[in-house]
């Protein structure tokens, strides 16, 4: 056996690069690690904006309730201004 030669201890020749974590190259690695880096930034702004469009949904069914209030109270000042007994009677 050459001294140039490396081997493992089963015998199998290995590359001139030492292997990473879990015997995964280090642009593999460097690849997921990217991969999981893009996956939590996903995740983070989907949720941010689930939350942000709930808090837009609460602030329209309060408008909306607002609005039917109000459209009801200028139904019923219609109502009393277009009614004669309203009309105050001449002195």
């Amino acid at each position: 056996m050459a001294n140039d030669q490396r081997g493992r201890s089963d015998g199998l020749p290995t590359s001139g690069r030492p292997a990473g974590l879990f015997g995964l190259s280090w642009p593999v690695l460097g690849a997921a690690g990217a991969l999981l880096v893009l996956l939590i930034l996903g995740w983070s702004i989907a949720l941010s904006r689930g939350g942000r469009l709930e808090t837009a949904e609460q602030s329209n069914r309060a408008q909306a309730a607002r609005v039917a209030e109000l459209e009801t109270s200028l139904t019923q000042e219609r109502q009393a201004v277009s009614s004669p007994a309203s009309v105050p009677a001449p002195p």
